[in-house]
């Protein structure tokens, strides 16, 4: 199990946030350099620190999870993206890269997104139409880095873009 928890801040948000990002929780704000495309070949991996949107709100990923297959990206309100990557036991995580496109019409990864909607837990779950870019870098020292962009099809206009670390338990 690859798991990390992202630390806390307290600073204030900027008082005046670009017109597609918004402040996040904590007063972290999304990656300035993104905004949502389901065009994810005009999109560079950001080097802030996974955040985006979930649900009309904004989302800072504070804990990061891979295990059984499934990478998990978890705010600290609970509400969360799951990312299944279908490896096969045994299969390594380092060096590996990620693509998928709206027009995929079954993509090798499964996308699902999670929120408590009228204080009852919520999953929603995409099967296609969603753009991602997904690398893991060289594992070193127990550590995992990794970059992410995941936009999902919508109104709400989902997506969560930026650079993680899994830490080996």
């Amino acid at each position: 199990t690859l798991v990390h928890e992202q630390g806390q801040t307290n600073e204030p948000a900027s008082s005046n946030p670009r017109p597609e990002a918004v402040a996040a929780v904590q007063g972290q704000s999304e990656p300035p350099s993104t905004v949502w495309t389901l065009n994810r070949d005009h999109v560079q991996f950001p080097e802030e620190p996974l955040a985006g949107r979930l649900q009309g709100t904004s989302f800072v990923g504070g804990s990061f999870r891979y295990r059984s297959g499934n990478l998990s990206i978890t705010a600290p309100d609970g509400r969360g993206f799951t990312i299944r990557l279908g490896l096969k036991r045994g299969e390594r995580l380092s060096g590996t890269s990620y693509t998928v496109t709206p027009s995929d019409d079954v993509p090798k990864c499964r996308v699902s997104v999670s929120w408590e909607q009228d204080g009852n837990p919520t999953t929603e779950r995409i099967a296609r139409g969603y753009a991602m870019k997904l690398e893991f870098g060289v594992a070193s020292h127990n550590r995992l880095p990794g970059k992410l962009y995941l936009c999902l099809p919508g109104a709400a206009k989902n997506y969560v873009a930026g650079s993680f670390t899994l830490h080996a338990r």
